[in-house]
């Protein structure tokens, strides 16, 4: 994430939030970037309640890094 985070690129794509680091982790290491998130394959199989509540979740912290894109 450092080696990302250097570079000059102006934002981070396919960003796996349930893969990877927790979102205030990621704004935090790719400062000045939006990041530009993949849904998490890894929530696919989740009951619906609990995909409820991890997308509930990920839409609380990436609000507040204020750089989040989601397509």
């Amino acid at each position: 994430m450092d080696e990302i985070g250097a570079t000059d690129l102006d934002y981070i794509e396919a960003y796996n939030p349930g893969m990877s680091p927790p979102m205030p982790v990621a704004f935090a290491k790719f400062k000045n970037k939006a990041i530009w998130i993949s849904w998490s394959s890894a929530w696919h199989n989740k009951i619906t309640e609990n995909a409820e509540l991890l997308t509930r979740k990920l839409l609380a912290e990436a609000s507040a890094g204020g750089r989040f894109l989601w397509l």
